[in-house]
């Protein structure tokens, strides 16, 4: 069963993501604080956009910190259309 994580910052930087992922080959998976939203059944990531990307590149499985959704039911809608737009598709994420 394939899991959606979306980041909800749209900045991204390659030479950021170069050096991200050479961080995580030592550091391994990231821990990514997100909402999961029940209705679409995707994560949405509060935070790190090149984190999830370099774990993507290296085949890790990110652990989410599961959190309370943080802002308005409108920017909830929102997201929920990220989620179907960009969002990354892992085979499993871990639960903090």
């Amino acid at each position: 069963m394939a899991v959606i994580v979306t980041p909800l910052h749209r900045y991204f930087s390659e030479a950021r993501l170069v050096e991200v992922i050479d961080v995580m080959r030592d550091l391994g998976p990231p821990r990514i604080r997100a909402y999961l939203d029940r209705t679409t059944g995707a994560w949405l990531a509060l935070e790190g956009t090149h984190r999830l990307r370099a774990a993507l590149h290296l085949g890790l499985t990110p652990v989410m910190i599961s959190v309370k959704w943080p802002r308005s039911a409108r920017a909830l809608e929102r997201a929920r259309f990220a989620a179907i737009d960009r969002g990354h598709v892992f085979r499993r994420v871990e639960i903090s």
